[in-house]
């Protein structure tokens, strides 16, 4: 448990419609973060995210 807490965080509510999907990005051969992960976020959040797969190596996604 970290011994402060942050100013920004968000406290709800949680049942309400983004104004901004979110995006949910990930590598096809991600060592870190499986791709499966990325497909069940995206799925848990349903119409509140947008997913998106790179194909290629590496932890990050990047806009070519």
């Amino acid at each position: 448990m970290w011994p402060y807490r942050a100013v920004e965080r968000f406290n709800g509510p949680f049942n309400s419609t983004l104004k901004n999907k979110i995006l949910v990005a990930t590598n096809t051969w991600d060592p870190v973060t499986p791709k499966s992960l990325a497909e069940k976020t995206a799925a848990l959040l349903g119409d509140s995210a947008e997913y998106v797969e790179q194909r290629g190596h590496g932890v990050s996604a990047l806009k070519s």
